[in-house]
């Protein structure tokens, strides 16, 4: 080790990073050196090549435990296993300070492969790898379906020179039979004939290139950019694990499952303490007859009470009493069932009976049948776990499941993923729920705790050697004949190693094999567990338990150093401080003050599938696009047409009841009745903002294909931004309609009139104008648009208008993205139309000076509205509105609508100081829960579209507030429409 360590420092000092794939006692002897590396690349067992014994996630949970007492700490980046962003930002939010890709890029266009190895690639699953070399000492993973020649004839190598004390010499012989056959993967074709060092992180590089894209550099680069998206959302999930919905579900305080153990979770009194602390406990049922059942479990109900708890069993057909157990199980009624391996067409048998199911599942396959059944909690349960473990970890277990949801959500739908294995801190549990879970299932964690021990359903001696175990100190036997089993490293191990000698030699056929095994192995778990050879038994001596038991633990055992109450180890799991390590704009993410984001259901973003859109410029997306990249302005002088504005202009902002601005934005757009299919009343008496919102309704729904898209009618709202429709555009009508007689009172003490004539200057006045009828009312009103809207198109769901001043469309826009991401609907029709400019909007706003030409300085019409301009002197008033349509990501997809753009992220908050302008510090309150809701860094934006009013306050702190928030040396761009479109109000 001494030389060892020597020629490792000299490389220190060359290198930024050694990568290690040695087992933890060797990592513990680096650590513990005099020397520090600086950066070291674990490469768990899901790396290919040369590997670690450990998962990923143990070598990393276990190095940063060791490293913790420390002083000096060096960095850690994890090689092997990760495939997806989720995986990535739980690593790097707890501590990580990287990670390896090693193939997941290798169907992108920089990565130069055959086309029979990328076509190979691309039918690749997790499971065709395999391990070989574990019990030397030595693990190395290749390629192999189940049929390779090359790995067939290395394990026959590796069995040759198998013994419990394997020699130096015959690792050096396996490492070299390895090196001198093996060949890199990007120059095979993956046959059965080479040797191909590969991980199933492989098996992913197909799924990668597909939702990332083809090119390397843009595959990389939305990778990171999803990373980071979640690196944000981190502190969320992390206050998500105190409860949330599956614990909802489970009827309990935290989404903790107690993972059944054959002779240990058989105690009631133990599964009341787990449950009354807030977990859901799982009595196992082994391998007991229902006699034994009645006979052991008489007291399970009136121990348990009203506290949940689940019972678990094994389907498998090697159970000589599954009939039985699921009859007790039938009458007994308990309100969980937990299939623990077999068969989970079972569950539809008991949820007949009003029994929830819980599956067990260690397969992509199983998972997928488990959810068909509607079972609705899945145990995703990785090989760190204890007892009979099966051949994924719990990294690629929950990566296959999240990409299992990500292409199929449907599947999904009402069902929670539970991950077992490697489970028991806090920190192991925020790297859960950040691969997907929504609860965790722990079995060795209880094992620490004073219950277990105090109810008798498990020896001291037993949880003395978890307690006391240290990293490393698990191990895998039956490997060579696919039965999976991790214990502490005990006598009775050295046994079964001895008799796996014998098998893999030679020595035995397979029957014979199996039979000494289960002979061997009969009752080591209950010696281990109780103390005793046979149930009810004399108690016998820790001798000779410690010979004779099989003390079956996770590989996470070496993580637990101490023995707690129940209540005690579920409150460090749910509320212990925890300091997460998020990459990327740190300081920000510090200050930021964002409410809490709702999760998003099965991961959707919201899509914006259909757009229409009116302004001066014109009167779809495309004329006004190509007239903004013409440079025109919509802005002009007040028309004619439109009023006689000498009537009201004066160049003085000091004139009371007058404007000093002559500008504006028109919209020049004819809508039709006709087109629209509305009836002449009705029309007659709308707002021009509503025959705006409809027009624009109409081809925004057409042109999204929302009407045959199978949305339930329930499940699309219509959320309305009109501002001013019930004032400007109907008031004078009104006035003149209702309240003449006030006129005419007025008028007649200043000239007499004989009622021949009053009554003929009423009729003259009301002449043109809209008198009230049945129709007005609803025709003038705001809330109004939207019902007009769900008449005509049948939609069922929520439906109203908001108004808040000039955040109209986006406030509209903010209750639609609430709505879909709480699930109350799919998709939304968002939008509207703003009232036609009249000469009362010039006189208020000229009243409260914020109109452009305010500084009296004449410049052309067209530079009237100068946005973030030194010069700028105030705005310019513009007419029109704008419509969209937003819906799940997902639904989008399925029905293949044209996705124009996603809305990563929306936050929202006011000015508690004024009424009028805005202010920077309150509108950093919103722009920061906007980023911290969309999940990525401002370091990552290009453009920046403002408000930017060309008044002169509010550019000022428009830009104090963004100042604050980006980098001037990101080149990040800011820019606002409203230079060439005028400012629409309620529509901006």
């Amino acid at each position: 080790p001494e030389t060892f360590l020597d020629r490792l420092h000299k490389l220190s000092a060359r290198f930024s990073c050694i990568p290690i794939s040695g087992d933890l006692d060797f990592l513990k002897l680096i650590l513990e050196s005099q020397h520090l590396v600086p950066v070291i690349a674990l490469k768990g067992t899901e790396a290919a090549g040369f590997v670690s014994r450990e998962t990923t996630g143990i070598l990393f949970a276990s190095l940063r435990k060791m490293a913790g007492y420390r002083s000096r700490q060096p960095g850690l980046i994890i090689w092997g296993g990760v495939a997806t962003p989720q995986a990535a930002a739980a690593f790097l939010c707890s501590g990580a300070r990287g990670v390896v890709f090693e193939s997941l890029h290798w169907q992108t266009d920089l990565v130069s492969a055959n086309t029979k190895m990328k076509k190979r690639l691309s039918r690749l699953r997790p499971e065709h790898t395999t391990v070989v070399g574990h019990n030397l000492g030595v693990s190395c993973r290749f390629f192999d379906k189940g049929n390779s020649l090359a790995v067939k004839e290395l394990k026959q190598f590796a069995a040759s020179v198998f013994k419990c004390d394997v020699a130096e010499q015959d690792r050096l012989a396996f490492a070299r039979k390895v090196t001198g056959k093996v060949i890199p993967a990007l120059a095979s074709d993956l046959s059965r004939q080479d040797l191909v060092f590969l991980g199933p992180e492989a098996a992913f590089a197909e799924a990668f290139a597909e939702r990332f894209g083809r090119s390397t550099h843009q595959a990389v680069s939305a990778f990171l950019k999803e990373v980071l998206k979640l690196c944000w959302d981190a502190p969320h999930k992390l206050d998500g694990i105190a409860e949330n919905a599956a614990a909802r579900s489970l009827g309990t305080q935290y989404p903790f499952l107690q993972g059944a153990m054959s002779w240990i979770s058989d105690i009631p009194e133990f599964a009341r303490a787990v449950s009354e602390a807030g977990g859901l406990p799982a009595i196992a049922l082994g391998m007991k007859s229902r006699v034994e059942l009645e006979q052991d479990l008489d007291r399970l109900q009136e121990v348990m009470g009203e506290n949940p708890y689940a019972i678990n069993f094994i389907a498998l057909p090697e159970n000589p009493y599954l009939e039985e157990q699921l009859a007790w199980i039938e009458h007994i009624r308990p309100p969980f069932a937990v299939i623990a391996a077999g068969d989970p067409s079972h569950a539809t048998r008991l949820q007949e009976k009003g029994i929830q199911t819980i599956y067990v599942t260690s397969s992509e396959g199983l998972i997928r049948m488990a959810l068909e059944v509607g079972v609705r909690f899945i145990v995703l349960e990785g090989n760190e776990a204890g007892g009979h473990v099966g051949e994924h970890s719990t990294l690629t277990l929950s990566q296959i499941a999240l990409e299992l949801r990500r292409k199929e959500p449907e599947l999904f739908q009402n069902s929670h993923l539970v991950i077992a294995g490697g489970i028991a801190s806090r920190e192991t549990v925020f790297r859960a729920f950040m691969l997907g879970a929504d609860a965790v299932q722990m079995g060795t964690a209880y094992l620490a705790t004073r219950e277990i021990v105090a109810t008798g359903a498990l020896s001291p001696l037993y949880q003395r050697l978890i307690v006391d175990s240290f990293p490393g100190m698990t191990t895998v036997s039956g490997d060579s004949i696919d039965l999976r089993v991790r214990s502490l490293k005990t006598p009775m191990m050295d046994a079964i190693c001895t008799l796996e000698q014998e098998w893999v030699s030679g020595q035995h056929d397979e029957i014979s094999f199996r039979g000494r095994l289960e002979t061997l192995s009969a009752n080591s778990l209950l010696i281990a567990a109780k103390g005793v050879e046979q149930p009810r038994g004399s108690i016998i001596d820790e001798e000779t338990c410690l010979h004779k038991g099989q003390f079956m633990s996770g590989a996470i055992s070496g993580a637990v150093d101490r023995v707690r109450t129940v209540s005690e180890f579920h409150r460090d799991l749910a509320e212990k401080p925890l300091e997460l390590t998020l990459p990327e704009s740190k300081e920000l993410l510090a200050t930021t003050t964002a409410p809490r984001a709702v999760s998003r259901e099965n991961g959707d973003r919201v899509a914006i599938t259909a757009m229409s859109l009116v302004n001066s410029l014109g009167n779809t997306p495309e004329e006004i696009w190509d007239a903004c990249l013409a440079m025109k302005s919509g802005i002009t002088e007040v028309p004619l047409s439109r009023w006689n504005h000498n009537l009201y202009y004066d160049p003085d902002p000091r004139a009371r009841g007058r404007t000093y601005c002559d500008v504006g934005a028109f919209q020049n757009i004819n809508i039709s009745r006709k087109k629209l299919g509305i009836a002449p009343q009705d029309f007659r008496s709308m707002a021009d903002s509503t025959k705006l919102t409809l027009w624009l309704a109409e081809n925004v729904i057409q042109q999204s294909g929302l009407l045959d898209s199978g949305i339930p009618s329930d499940r699309i709202g219509v959320l309305i931004s009109q501002n001013s429709g019930e004032a400007a555009g109907t008031i004078t009508d009104l006035v003149f309609d209702v309240y003449s007689h006030d006129v005419f009172q007025a008028l007649q003490e200043l000239i007499p009139m004989t009622p021949e004539l009053e009554t003929a200057a009423r009729e003259k006045l009301r002449s043109g104008r809209i008198t009230v009828d049945d129709t007005t009312l609803l025709g003038r009103l705001n809330c109004a648009a939207g019902g007009f809207v769900c008449n005509k198109y049948g939609f069922q769901g929520p439906s109203y208008s908001v108004s808040a001043a000039c955040a109209t469309g986006l406030v509209a826009l903010y209750s639609a993205i609430q709505m879909i991401k709480n699930g109350i609907i799919d998709a939304a029709v968002v939008g509207g139309g703003e009232e036609l400019l009249k000469p009362s909007h010039y006189v208020e706003f000229s009243a409260l000076k914020a109109l452009a030409r305010l500084s009296g300085v004449e410049r052309p019409v067209r530079e009237s509205s100068r946005p973030f301009d030194a010069t700028r002197d105030g705005m310019v008033l513009g007419e029109g509105g704008g419509m969209v349509v937003v819906e799940r990501e997902s639904i989008a997809k399925t029905r293949g609508a044209p996705i124009n753009a996603y809305i990563t992220g929306m936050g929202a908050s006011n000015n508690d100081r004024g009424m009028v302008e805005s202010l920077a510090e309150t509108q950093l309150i919103a722009l920061r829960a906007s980023y911290q809701d969309a999940g990525y860094s401002p370091d990552l934006v290009d453009l920046v579209e403002c408000h930017a009013t060309s008044t002169i306050q509010g550019d000022v702190e428009e830009v104090n507030a963004l100042k604050s928030l980006f980098r001037s040396s990101n080149g990040t761009m800011l820019t606002s429409f409203k230079s060439q479109i005028g400012h629409t109000l309620g529509a901006s």
